[in-house]
C-alpha cells in the first residue's frame, strides 16, 4: 500500500502566505507578503515566559525632523532592542510576523526618561528621551499564534479506509504458509458474521441458511460459504476481516449448539442456538 508523507502545517503555510497582503521589510525593503492570519490559531502557552526588558515606541516626528531619510531605521533599531530580548527567551520574531504572533503583558512597568543608544550601519547613535516612549518592568509572553498540523486541508473517505486497512493489516505465517487477517473493528467489517456448514450433508446446509437468515433478520451483515475445507474457509474470512465465524457441525441437530470463532485469538466457543443473537450483542458491545 503506498504510503503518505507527514506534511506538518505546509499546506496551510502556503495558503497563508500566498493569500496575503504585499508588504516590504521597513528597514532593508525586502519584498514579502503579510502572512494571513486566518489561517492561524492563538494558542495559550502551558507556561508564561517571563523576561525583563525596556520596550522603546519612537517618536517618527521627531525622528523624521532630525534624522531625515535614517529615521526609519533608527527606529527600526529601537523596536529591535525590545524584539532581542523576546529572542533571547528562545521565541522566534521575524519577519513579516515579528513580535505580532506572541500575547505579551507587562507587570507593574514603569516609565523611562533616559537617552538610549542604538547602532545603525555600523555608526552608534545616541538618542535623547523625546526621540522615543518607553516603559521598562517585567514581561509575560503567555500566547502565540501558530499554524495548525494537519494530514491535509481536503480528507476524503478513500483516505480515512486507507489508514483503517493499513491499520488492521497483518501478514504473517500459520503452520508453515503465508496467511494473512484484516483486523477490522467489529463495527466497520463489512460482513460481521460467516455462517458456514461444516459440510453439505446431513442438513448442515439447510440448518445454515435458516441461521443465517434469522441473523439477517436482526440487522447482522453475514456471509455463506460451503465451498472447502472449513480451516481454508476460516482463512478467507479472516482476510476479508469477518469478525466471527459461526459453524454447524454434525453435532448441532443433537445437541443445538453450533461453534463461535473468534477472528483475532483464534478462540471457539459451543453456543446454543437461541442463545446466539445475545451472545453476538454482547460481544459486539465490547
Amino acid at each position: 500500500m503506498r504510503r503518505r508523507r507527514h506534511r506538518g502545517c505546509y499546506d496551510l503555510q502556503q495558503h497563508a502566505e500566498h493569500s496575503g497582503k504585499p508588504a516590504k521589510h521597513p528597514v532593508t525593503g525586502a519584498e514579502g507578503k503579510e502572512p494571513n492570519l486566518e489561517f492561524y490559531v492563538r494558542t495559550t502557552l502551558e507556561e508564561p515566559v517571563t523576561f525583563e526588558a525596556t520596550r522603546y515606541t519612537p517618536n517618527l516626528g521627531v525622528l523624521g525632523r532630525t534624522y531625515k531619510a535614517r529615521a526609519k531605521a533608527i527606529a527600526h533599531a529601537l523596536e529591535e532592542k525590545y524584539a532581542d530580548a523576546v529572542r533571547a527567551t528562545g521565541m522566534d520574531v521575524t519577519w513579516p510576523l515579528g513580535l505580532g504572533q506572541y500575547t505579551i503583558r507587562g507587570d507593574a512597568l514603569k516609565p523611562v526618561v533616559a537617552a538610549v543608544t542604538v547602532e545603525v550601519d555600523g555608526e552608534s547613535i545616541e538618542l535623547g528621551p523625546d526621540c522615543f516612549e518607553a516603559e521598562a518592568g517585567t514581561w509575560r509572553i503567555t500566547e502565540k499564534q501558530v499554524l495548525p498540523r494537519v494530514i491535509e486541508p481536503s480528507f476524503g473517505v478513500d483516505r480515512i479506509l486507507y489508514a483503517l486497512w493499513e491499520h488492521a493489516y497483518e501478514k504473517g505465517e500459520k503452520n508453515g504458509e503465508p496467511y494473512t487477517v484484516m483486523h477490522l473493528s467489529k463495527h466497520v467489517a463489512p460482513v460481521q458474521v460467516a455462517v458456514l456448514p461444516l459440510t453439505g450433508k446431513d442438513g448442515m446446509p439447510e440448518a445454515a441458511r435458516l441461521i443465517e437468515d434469522g441473523l439477517r433478520g436482526l440487522g447482522v451483515e453475514t456471509d455463506f460459504a460451503l465451498s472447502g475445507n472449513i480451516g481454508r474457509r476460516y482463512a478467507r474470512q479472516d482476510e476479508v476481516g469477518t469478525p466471527y465465524c459461526v459453524t454447524i457441525d454434525d453435532k448441532t441437530s443433537s445437541d443445538g449448539r453450533v461453534t463461535v470463532r473468534d477472528r483475532d485469538s483464534t478462540d471457539q466457543e459451543r453456543v446454543q442456538i437461541a442463545d446466539l443473537p445475545r451472545y453476538l450483542q454482547e460481544h459486539f458491545a465490547l
